[in-house]
């Protein structure tokens, strides 16, 4: 061994310039010198004591002699440790002495005190097992401070009576908290101080910190004279380096005791030595001064066996270095270096915190090759299906790999609002920003396609391998699907191939079906894990929707038991201990409170007992207590829970619902609420949570023992446990719980709630584990047979629990578990319920701050819910019968039968905005009418800068909202951003819809909703236009609506091609785009409307970023103020009359024959003819063709060019008559477009219907080609087109024409008045109908409906579209000549 000596010069600081700048030695070179102490402890209690092979200690020259310690001292101990019988300890020390030969038990100093050689060591881990602390807020604070007074008054004792070195091994952590931190809490260790020290090593730094920094009478060292410090070391040690410090040579250094440096500067140059062992690499540049070239030892003349190993020679400390002002490191930042690989014991049970995708493929392939049910070829085919699978091409984009296209970016995710490219005048530049489209566009253009490949590759979690991916879009005029074809193999089964489809998206984010086009509603949906209820925690991922509660049952709830036990006494008239007891349900769970304060506070506000008054009402608390008492519960961070009378003592509870007497700085544990009132606990309910499962509720206890093995589970959740025999006598009211096996017990002891809730759910199983033995317990296949027998559960269940284990959470919700700071794993998620279940708290039930928004997203979810389902009819199907099914209708039909899949809407953009910003607690995995009561249906707080006040006026009021005009999202996944503090924006809390109409806030609230409804249905007419009274939000609508009715470009450009069908732009980095143009119907509500979408732009024009390159005519035009923008067609101008008569009875109105003729609108009819392949076309109508309700629209007949000479010609034009077919218009229009579908081949058709479907699909090919979107080049469509609900038959077309015709206002139409003023035409007015002034007058309204419906705008609207009407006017005469009015001299 070392001499003492030799290590010294070799490790320690020795001088003063090496204080704060300590050499780092590797730590393969610690050696413990001869003559030493060492003390050592495993807070894990992983070794009972150090093995003979410990590096540190090799080689030995003698037997070391090792004391056991098994007791804290009786004095200077806190919180109140209660002993806790150890069953098996000495046999177990008794083992560890046989197995390590060197390690001699002492059982007297003699050989300590005269034999050098001898090393001693001082072993503290026995004592751990023998305490157990009460759940107190400081309670791990209190344990480790007793374990250390337990060592330093050994540390005492040994520097006083042996002339032996001492030695401390300090692990230096990934953080050390910062210089300041350490000033102003060595001396004042108060919670939230001291919380900043949790950690064994880091208390020993603190003391000596306020050692080195001269308050050595404020540290555990406190009575250590010099020579006892000369017996003190300290080796702090960091990943692979160390230094070593005697206290005694560095107590040398400082001016009181001769040396150079102040209090002030020996802490920081301790401080410094701290931070340079976590900075800096060990180096071996030491070893030159000790080796020789050839690399043998030195020999000193000092080297030499020594009869003393007393303080070290004055020759050690060097004083007459120039000391420095440092300035090496922050004072108030924490040194937080990168934390290293994590040490995992033999005996850690190592939990899975990431699953990778091949993890339970190999898994379960190397199970059944040790089973020999795989032979090793397939073993080793199967174990490396994954890294085949990350290597096949992306179906989507053979140029990567499918590994690469899984990868997502932060900026793949991340979404900000960017402002809309137009030039504002009026309104602030909230109003164009607008976070929606940005998600909307980046998820779909971005990762609608990776989480489908995700939710692909996640299936593997399921044991699933998957050899093959391929994807074959179908491109048609009745929509764009994606036909995906897999190639899987369930480990241990049979490859087979399965298919899916699902919609591809247009530019818009919906998709066409069977000629219709869909959409699918934002769905407003719970974060994969968030409290629900105070006693509730949903888990939610594709894979489903669980439950993990505490149990309500009477054997469970603790908080029952409790308030009946009080209220007991209360009410009874002859028991004192309680009394004037106020029941009243006075709870809030929104409050963060203990948990025991807030089961009192959901039955009783107050009363009375011990001489206290107990109050539990949380609001009431500043009344009850004065400020002195509230205060001082403050500081402590307590909360105050009763008083004495006449007396400033107050008790108060922490958050782990343990009481404490508090009066000024005293705050001294007092026990639970139980204790305190005096009541008997030994038949008080367990408390457990438990997992909804299939209807049915399963303990977390037993499905973690079923994850990890019972002594597992134990090690995991850090609960205390002992084995002993199976006959041993125990006292069970010792302990927890003790678990009976066949062949031994487990005494467990458990250190808080969260432990015994899980702890407390084996308890239904304990009389069935007694038939299984300690390693059957451990095994999973026993858990089976538990469940059957404790809860008549079928294997199902357990193969849940497999597959939920390993599958339950997909990529998509691990990128949202990620982001949360949650466990990405089914287990970790469990663990992180249990913790949440601690306490009561939770926020309401619709809450936006705890849920997300999701839109495409739930394609890929049903994907993955589809694949999730097919395994599980798998692994439940008998053995015989096992084949992976994967039906078409377990996705295509799941996605088109969600609720929230509808029709998207085609009257008017403004639809198309509201079908952007609607939001559904409906849908698939949502809600209904039925279980949205009142309150799920209230506006929140939390909901503000995410939904606005607009919801719909029918029975999903409340279910259906709307976002507001920029909601706080930050990803694409629909989360959402914490709300500032500071006021919100208008444009942050109103809808877009709410910025279209001015002065709508002067309006009844109920009325100001009605504005999105009303604008939702409205249709163009001749006389809509941008009125002068508007809010300059119209100039929005383009950029926000669909690209069907206008088109914004987002690089500037240049047109380089322009037909009737298209134009063409080419952008200055060289790309060009092509856009359609020309006629288009949307549907709503059963009617089509024609749209037209025109542009303003001719060839050689250069446009801007942001600016409108098409738009629709019918609903746009363009701006005055910006020519690259155009404005929403907001109304039509009338003059309107408020007065009461018989013709605005009921809120109707009559209005002009003029302004009828403004409000002609077009609205256009479908119909739809069917043609068999063997027919011939006679004739058929042109487009352009004025029809009327007769006019025969085409004329087919049956083939009849067989052999007709047996007929004569008078019969054969007869026959020719009577098969033929001429559907008629039934509406008088012109005929607005032709449209031509066919299932079947051109060849097997009659020569005019083969002429006509190449015609148009001739047009069709031509305009698709043009803009090269990926639009259909034909019309052959499938089975799946239907006409009328009737699938088009093989061999048959179909003619569509559109028959667009013109609709006057007219009786029992409806309109809107300025802001939500709905009415219904009586009557329309003939002849001439003016004001007394002469004006025309448009419409005859009531004045009683206005006031009745508190709708204040219209007065303002009317008179400032006037106002600017007439201006306009006036200004215009002024532009062409004409002199400039005079103004009247004064004003009427």
């Amino acid at each position: 061994m070392l001499l003492i000596k030799q290590f010294n010069q070799r490790f320690s600081v020795r001088k003063t310039d090496e204080f704060g700048n300590p050499r780092i030695i590797p730590l393969e070179k610690l050696q413990i010198p001869r003559g030493s102490v060492l003390h050592v402890i495993d807070l894990d209690q992983v070794v009972l004591a150090p093995p003979a092979t410990l590096e540190i200690i090799q080689p030995l020259e003698k037997p070391a002699q090792v004391r056991h310690h098994f007791k804290l001292p009786e004095d200077g101990i806190s919180g109140h440790p209660r002993n806790k019988p150890v069953q098996g300890q000495e046999r177990a020390i008794f083992a560890y002495h046989r197995a390590n030969r060197p390690m001699r038990r002492l059982t007297s100093d003699e050989l300590v005190r005269k034999d050098l050689k001898v090393l001693l060591i001082e072993n503290y881990t026995p004592m751990l097992s023998h305490y157990y602390y009460p759940d107190t807020q400081l309670a791990w604070y209190d344990r480790l401070r007793n374990i250390q007074l337990l060592m330093i008054n050994q540390f005492k004792y040994n520097t006083q009576e042996y002339m032996r070195q001492n030695y401390f091994v300090i692990e230096l952590g990934s953080a050390l908290p910062s210089f300041q931190k350490f000033q102003t809490t060595y001396n004042d260790r108060v919670k939230s101080k001291i919380e900043k020290f949790q950690d064994f090593n880091l208390l020993w730094l603190l003391e000596l910190f306020a050692w080195a920094y001269g308050k050595q009478s404020d540290s555990l060292f406190a009575g250590m004279d010099l020579t006892q410090l000369s017996r003190m070391n300290f080796i702090f040690t960091h990943n692979t380096g160390f230094t070593s410090m005697n206290m005694g040579v560095v107590e040398k250094m400082r001016k009181s005791s001769g040396g150079r440096l102040s209090d002030d500067q020996m802490a920081r140059m301790f401080y410094r030595t701290l931070v340079r062992v976590m900075t800096q690499a060990p180096s071996n540049a030491y070893e030159a001064e000790f080796l020789t070239p050839e690399g043998d030892e030195r020999v000193f003349l000092k080297d030499v066996e020594e009869e003393t190993v007393d303080v070290v020679d004055d020759d050690d400390v060097v004083n007459d270095a120039v000391v420095e002002s440092d300035n090496t490191f922050d004072e108030k930042e924490d040194v937080v270096i990168e934390e290293p690989k994590e040490d995992v014991k033999p005996t850690t049970i190592v939990v899975e915190k990431v699953i990778p995708h091949d993890e339970i493929i190999k898994q379960e392939a190397q199970r059944l090759a040790e089973a020999g049910r795989l032979s090793s070829k397939a073993y080793q085919f199967l174990s490396e299906s994954s890294k085949r699978f990350v290597q096949l091409p992306n179906p989507y984009n053979p140029k990567e790999t499918y590994g690469e296209a899984l990868t997502v970016h932060e900026k793949d995710v991340v979404v900000k609002a960017e402002p809309k490219k137009v030039q504002r005048l009026v309104t602030d530049e909230g109003w164009a920003e607008n976070v929606t489209d940005q998600m909307v566009k980046q998820y779909n253009q971005t990762m609608m396609t990776k989480d489908v490949l995700a939710a692909v590759a996640s299936s593997q979690r399921l044991g699933l391998a998957i050899h093959n991916h391929t994807v074959e879009k179908e491109v048609s005029v009745t929509g764009t699907i994606e036909h995906h074809t897999l190639r899987v193999q369930p480990v241990g089964g049979e490859p087979t191939t399965v298919r899916f489809s699902i919609p591809g998206l247009t530019e818009d984010g919906t998709w066409v079906a069977n000629g219709v086009e869909y959409t699918m509603r934002r769905q407003r949906v719970d974060l994969p894990i968030r409290k629900v209820a105070p006693d509730t925690v949903a888990l939610t991922t594709a894979y489903g929707k669980n439950f993990v509660r505490r149990s309500d049952k009477v054997a469970n709830d603790y908080g029952r038991w409790l308030t009946n036990a009080i209220i007991t006494r209360a009410v009874d008239p002859t028991n004192t201990e309680v009394t004037d007891a106020r029941l009243a349900n006075v709870f809030d769970p929104t409050q963060h409170l203990p948990r025991q304060y807030t089961e009192i506070a959901r039955r009783i506000a107050s009363f009375n007992a011990n001489g206290y008054m107990w109050n539990f009402d949380y609001k009431e608390a500043v009344n009850f207590f004065n400020d002195e008492q509230l205060r001082d519960a403050d500081a402590a961070k307590l909360l105050p829970v009763a008083k004495r009378p006449r007396s400033e003592t107050i008790l108060a509870m922490d958050d782990k619902s343990m009481l404490y007497g508090v009066n000024g700085n005293k705050v001294e544990p007092v026990g639970t609420i139980a204790e305190v009132l005096g009541f008997n606990n030994q038949k008080v309910p367990r408390e457990m949570t438990e997992l909804s499962l299939m209807g049915k509720s399963l303990s977390l206890g037993f499905i973690f023992s079923f994850y990890l093995g019972l002594q597992g589970m134990l090690k995991h959740f850090g609960i205390q446990y002992e084995l002993v025999p199976a006959g041993q006598r125990v006292d069970k009211n010792a302990y927890d719980s003790i678990i009976r096996l066949q062949d031994c017990k487990l005494l467990v002891t458990c250190d808080n709630d969260q432990q015994k809730m899980i702890l407390h759910g084996l308890d239904r199983y304990l009389k069935h584990l007694v038939a299984y033995t300690e390693s059957e317990a451990d095994r999973e296949d026993i858990y089976l047979n538990l469940l059957r027998d404790a809860d008549g559960l079928t294997p199902r269940y357990i193969n849940e629990l497999k597959q939920m284990r390993s599958a339950f959470v997909d990529d998509m919700h691990a990128r949202i578990l990620r982001k949360m700071g949650e466990p990405e794993t089914f287990i970790g998620l469990l663990e992180r319920s249990n913790e949440l279940l601690q306490t009561d708290h939770s926020l309401p039930e619709i809450n936006g701050d705890e849920m997300m928004f999701l839109g495409n997203q739930r394609i890929a979810y049903h994907i993955y819910t589809a694949m999730v389902r097919a395994m599980r009819n798998y692994n439940n199907a008998p053995g015989s019968n096992r084949k992976f099914e994967l039906t078409q209708d377990m996705v295509w039909g799941a996605i088109n039968s969600d609720p929230s899949v509808l029709l998207a809407p085609g009257a008017n953009p403004i639809q198309s905005i509201k079908e952007k910003d609607v939001i559904t607690m409906g849908g698939t995995g949502g809600r209904n009418r039925k279980t949205m009561v009142y309150h799920t249906r209230e506006f929140q707080p939390s909901d503000i800068g995410i939904v606005s006040g607009n919801t719909v006026d029918n029975g999903d009021v409340g279910i259906t909202a709307f976002v507001t005009n920029n909601p706080r999202f930050d990803t694409v996944d629909g989360t959402t951003f914490k709300r500032e503090e500071k006021p919100p924006k208008p444009s942050d809390t109103l809808s877009f819809i709410d910025g279209l109409v001015p002065d709508t806030l002067m309006d009844d609230a109920k009325r100001q909703n009605f504005v999105g409804i009303q604008l939702g249905s409205a249709t163009s007419c001749n006389g809509a236009t941008t009125t002068p009274y508007r809010t300059e939000q119209e100039k929005f609508v383009a950029h926000r609506t669909s690209v069907k009715h206008a088109r914004v470009i987002d690089k500037a450009g240049k047109i380089t091609g322009l037909s009737k069908d298209h134009i063409e732009i080419t952008y200055e980095d060289g790309s060009k785009e092509a856009f359609p143009l020309g006629r288009w119907f949307g549907p709503h509500e059963g009617t089509f409307y024609p749209h037209t979408l025109v542009t303003r732009w001719k060839a050689g024009d250069k446009l801007p970023a942001g600016a409108v390159i098409t738009y629709n005519e019918q609903h746009f035009e363009p701006d005055i103020y910006d020519p690259t923008q155009v404005s929403w067609k907001n109304g039509v101008l009338a003059t309107v009359a408020l007065l009461e008569a018989e013709e605005v009875i009921e809120d109707s109105n009559a209005i002009s024959e003029r302004f009828a003729k403004k409000m002609v609108g077009q609205v256009t009819k479908l119909k739809e003819v069917t043609i068999n392949s063997n027919q011939m076309l006679l004739e058929i109508v042109n487009e352009g063709d004025h029809v009327d309700v007769d006019t025969i629209l085409c004329t087919f007949t049956d083939d009849l060019t067989g052999d007709m000479s047996a007929f004569s010609q008078e019969a054969a034009a007869t026959l020719q008559s009577l098969s033929s077919y001429a559907p008629r218009a039934g509406v008088r229009g012109i005929v607005d477009k032709i449209e031509v579908v066919y299932h079947g081949e051109t060849e097997d058709m009659t020569p005019s219907l083969a002429e006509l479907v190449r015609k148009y699909d001739r047009i069709r090919r031509k305009a698709a080609l043009a803009v090269g979107r990926g639009d259909p080049v034909s019309g052959s469509v499938n089975g799946d087109y239907r006409v009328e609900g009737v699938p088009l038959a093989f061999n048959s077309l179909c003619v569509r024409f559109f028959i667009t015709h013109d609709v006057e206002m007219a009786a029992a139409d409806k309109m809107v008045i300025a802001n939500q003023l709905k009415t219904t035409v009586q009557e329309v007015m003939y002849g001439d109908n003016k004001t007394e002034d002469g004006d025309d007058l448009d419409v005859l309204f009531g004045r009683d409906s206005v006031d009745a419906r508190i709708v204040g705008s219209i007065q303002r609207i009317g008179t400032a579209n006037a106002v600017g009407e007439q201006a306009g006017i006036l200004i215009g005469r002024i532009l062409d000549g004409e002199a400039v009015p005079d103004l009247p001299a004064t004003l009427k």
